[in-house]
């Protein structure tokens, strides 16, 4: 069911101490923890507190603007008082690295500006890693604004579901990952989290269209040690039997592009 605001943004208690704790206990490796971020939620949810001042008085323009500045104190309120301070409770129980997941970053161009400064409220200060998950959209759309999001360390980004099944590490054969080379611009240099599985289906990425993938990346991005290897998005639309045989194969992908790079 979708949220509605109703009301000042607060929060009783953090929401993810508990699960984080458990698998920080059971956990092997350091974990990442993904948190949705302010953009998103705002844009998934009814506003009924902040646009209910705002009439319909005054011309065309005038009513657009106070649209627009409701929602971005709509937003902005999530990121300060909803998402910081579940993210500061995170690194106070141990957590090293949290992503941002913005699925809804790219809903409106106009408001570019906002979904950055949302990310940027939700994080500035904090001891941590940043990172943020930008789902299946023309990723175009994010340039130049996300050029302010200076404090993001890793852009993790689906490219496979528009890629093609065809082997091949020249720039005709990887269509899906042409735009990376945007990402590599940025001034402040944050690594490519790269989207080699689609999750959206049950077919099984050979190693070698994962290596591919890779060695296209590294060889636009010229420093391997910017991109990390990565599913489009989350599994959890595919069987556990799927799920498993992508990401077996990715390792195995892994392993043969660090060969043929000499890694």
């Amino acid at each position: 069911m979708k949220a509605a605001v109703t009301g000042p943004i607060t929060v009783q208690k953090p929401s993810d101490n508990e699960e984080f704790a458990f698998l920080r206990s059971v956990a092997q490796a350091e974990l990442k923890v993904p948190i949705t971020g302010a953009y998103t939620i705002a844009d998934w949810s009814f506003d009924e507190h902040y646009l209910a001042d705002n009439g319909e008085h005054g011309s065309h323009a005038a009513r657009k603007a106070r649209r627009h500045e409701a929602r971005r104190q709509f937003i902005l309120d999530v990121a300060r008082n909803m998402i910081r301070p579940n993210v500061e409770a995170l690194i106070g129980l141990g957590a090293k690295w949290i992503q941002i997941d913005e699925p809804g970053g790219s809903t409106d161009p106009e408001e570019l500006e906002i979904f950055a400064d949302s990310f940027n409220e939700s994080v500035k200060g904090l001891d941590a890693i940043f990172s943020t998950h930008l789902c299946f959209s023309d990723y175009n759309l994010f340039f130049p604004g996300i050029e302010a999001m200076t404090g993001c360390k890793q852009f993790c980004v689906g490219f496979a579901n528009y890629d093609s099944r065809e082997l091949g590490a020249k720039h005709d054969d990887r269509p899906g990952y042409h735009v990376i080379s945007k990402f590599r611009d940025l001034s402040y240099k944050p690594a490519l989290g790269l989207g080699v599985l689609d999750i959206h289906t049950d077919f099984i990425e050979p190693p070698e269209l994962v290596r591919d993938r890779i060695l296209y990346a590294v060889d636009v991005f010229q420093d391997p040690s910017r991109i990390h290897v990565c599913p489009d998005c989350g599994l959890r639309t595919r069987s556990w039997d799927v799920a498993y045989a992508k990401l077996r194969n990715m390792v195995e992908g892994v392993e043969l592009a660090k060969k043929e790079l000499g890694l």
